[in-house]
C-alpha cells in the first residue's frame, strides 16, 4: 500500500518532530551540537609526494585554527567551533548559517556561549563579538540571534559608507584598480534529491548560473605562487591563497582530521555538474570537489567557487534525515527503531531480518510497518500490536506489502519524492560510513569507524554484531 493512501496513524512524530525536519531547510539555521570524541580510528589520508607535504606543513604553519577554505565560511566555522568546544568543553556553539535560495552558503556564523553571555566569531564580525542583550540561553533562538547580528552588520555598514563618504570628500581617487578575478559561478540546480541517481533535480525553476568549465582564481605570473607546479591552469595564481586542487585537498585533510574538525562525514571527490560546452550546450561533466554533509544539509565546496547545500531526504516519522547508503535496508531499519523508540520510550520497536528488511513499531495501539527497501510505510490491519514479538508474522506482512506492490502498475508503485537514495553526490565509501557512524553514535547504537586507507564499520544490535566493509556490503559477525 502506497504512502499516499496511509492512515495519517502510521506517520506519528511527523508532527512532533517538524520543527526539527524543516530547520535544515530554512534560510537561516543555527546548526551543530556539542562536541563528542567517540571511539575511531581514523588514518590520515597520503600525501602523494615529499613535495606536496612539504607545502601542506608549511601552509598551515600559521594558519591555525583557520584553514585556507577561500569561498567557504562554513568550513571555516565548522573548524573554528570544533577548536573552541576543545578548549571549552562546558560551554556550547552552533553555526548560523544562511543560504540564499538556490542553496549557495552566504555566510556562516559561529554563535557561542562563555561566562552566560552570548558571542559571534566570523571573518566579518571578527572572533569575539558579544551579541548584546542576549545570554547563553538564547543560543538556539535563531530569529533573535540573528536580529541581533543583522543589527551589528547594519552598524558595520553606516560606518564604512560614513567613512567613504569622508574619503571621497576630497575628491573621486579612482586609481582605476580592479581586482582581477574571474568570477565564474556554479549552480547545483535547484530542488531536492531525486531518483535520477543521487543527482541534482533540476525542480520547476529555471537553472540558475552554471558552472564555468574551467577553475577560476587570481591571474598573476605562477612564479608569485609558491604553490603553482608551473603547469597552466587558470586557478594556480591567486595573491594569496594555494591553486584549487592544492585547496581541495588541504581542506579535505583539515575535515578528514577528527582533531582539528570533529567526526565530519567528508570526501574528496568528482561530482557531476551541469556546464556550457565550447557550443553552448548544457552539459554535466565531473568537476573536483569537496562533498560533506552538516546538519542534515549535504555541501558542495569549489575553492573560488563557493559552497553550496541541500537538505538531506528525511524521514516523515522520525524527522531525521535518511542515512543514503549502499545496501542500507537493514541499517537504514536498524537506525528508525532506534531513534523512533527514544522519541516515543512508550511505544514497542522491532527489526524485520530477511530479503526486504524493515522496522516494525507501534503507534497508539497500532502496528506499523517501514520498508527501507520498499520505500513504504504501512498500517497492519491484520495484527494488533502485540504481534511486534511475532517474527514470522511480521515477515508475512512484509512479503505481503511487496506483493501487492508488485502487483500494481509500474508508475504507481513508488510514492511520490522517489525511492530512497541509496548515495548522494560525490559520496564515496568512507563517507558513508563516517554518515552512518555519526548517527548511530548519536542514536546510542554501539558503533565502532576505522576511516582512512581501510575504511570499515561495526556495529550491534539487538545482540548481532555487523560489519559494513570497503565493498559496503553489510554482513553479521
Amino acid at each position: 500500500m502506497p504512502i499516499p493512501s496511509l492512515k495519517r496513524v502510521c506517520l506519528l512524530g511527523a508532527a512532533a518532530m517538524a520543527a526539527t525536519a524543516g530547520h535544515a531547510a530554512e534560510t537561516s539555521s543555527l546548526a551543530g551540537d556539542r562536541v563528542q570524541m567517540p571511539a575511531y580510528e581514523v588514518t590520515a589520508p597520503k600525501f602523494t609526494s615529499p613535495l606536496q607535504e612539504f607545502y601542506h606543513k608549511l601552509d598551515n604553519l600559521f594558519d591555525a585554527p583557520w584553514v585556507d577554505a577561500y569561498g567557504s565560511p562554513l568550513i571555516q566555522a565548522i573548524i573554528w567551533r570544533h577548536g573552541f568546544l576543545q578548549e571549552h568543553p562546558n560551554d556550547e556553539a552552533g553555526i548560523l548559517i544562511h543560504q540564499d535560495a538556490r542553496g549557495r552558503v552566504v555566510d556562516a556564523t559561529t554563535i557561542y556561549t562563555s561566562n552566560g553571555r552570548l558571542y559571534a566569531n566570523s571573518y566579518a564580525l571578527g572572533e569575539h563579538q558579544l551579541l548584546p542583550g542576549l545570554t547563553a540561553a538564547d543560543l538556539h533562538n535563531t530569529a533573535r540571534v540573528q536580529q541581533v547580528i543583522d543589527g551589528i552588520r547594519e552598524q558595520y555598514q553606516l560606518i564604512a559608507d560614513l567613512s567613504l563618504a569622508e574619503f571621497q570628500a576630497g575628491g573621486n581617487l579612482n586609481f582605476g584598480l580592479r581586482d582581477g578575478v574571474y568570477r565564474n559561478d556554479f549552480s547545483l540546480p535547484s530542488g531536492a534529491y531525486t531518483a535520477n541517481g543521487g543527482h541534482w533535480s533540476y525542480g520547476e525553476s529555471q537553472l540558475g548560473p552554471i558552472v564555468a568549465e574551467r577553475d577560476a582564481g587570481q591571474v598573476v605570473p605562477f612564479g608569485l605562487n609558491i604553490f603553482s607546479l608551473g603547469v597552466y591552469d587558470l586557478a594556480w595564481a591567486d595573491r594569496f591563497h594555494e591553486p584549487p586542487a592544492a585547496m581541495l585537498d588541504s581542506v579535505y585533510r583539515a575535515l578528514h582530521d577528527p582533531n582539528q574538525a570533529g567526526l565530519v562525514p567528508v570526501a574528496l571527490n568528482r561530482v557531476s555538474l551541469q556546464t556550457h560546452s565550447r557550443r553552448g550546450a548544457l552539459v554535466a561533466r565531473p568537476f573536483p570537489a569537496l562533498v560533506f554533509d552538516w546538519a542534515g544539509v549535504h555541501y558542495v565546496y569549489r575553492p573560488y567557487i563557493g559552497t553550496e547545500g541541500h537538505p538531506i531526504p528525511r524521514n516523515p516519522v522520525t524527522g531525521l534525515p535518511y542515512l543514503c547508503v549502499r545496501d542500507g535496508g537493514m541499517i537504514e531499519s536498524i537506525y528508525f527503531s532506534a531513534t523512533y523508540r527514544r522519541a516515543h520510550p512508550g511505544e514497542k520497536v522491532a527489526v524485520v531480518t530477511g530479503e526486504a528488511p524493515a522496522a516494525a513499531y507501534t503507534v497508539n495501539g497500532r502496528l506499523c510497518l517501514f520498508s527501507p527497501a520498499l520505500n513504504q510505510f504501512a498500517l497492519v490491519k491484520s495484527a494488533g500490536p502485540g504481534a511486534i514479538d511475532d517474527s514470522a508474522a511480521l515477515s508475512s506482512s512484509v512479503a505481503h506489502i511487496k506483493a501487492a506492490l508488485a502487483a500494481l502498475p509500474p508508475q504507481s508503485r513508488r510514492p511520490r519524492g522517489g525511492h530512497l537514495l541509496e548515495q548522494l553526490p560525490g559520496d564515496t565509501p568512507d563517507l558513508q560510513m563516517r554518515r552512518i557512524f555519526v548517527a548511530f553514535q548519536e542514536a546510542g547504537i554501539p558503533v565502532h569507524l576505522q576511516s582512512g586507507l581501510t575504511s570499515s564499520l561495526t556495529f550491534s544490535w539487538a545482540g548481532v554484531d555487523y560489519r559494513y566493509g570497503a565493498d559496503q556490503q553489510l554482513r553479521r559477525i
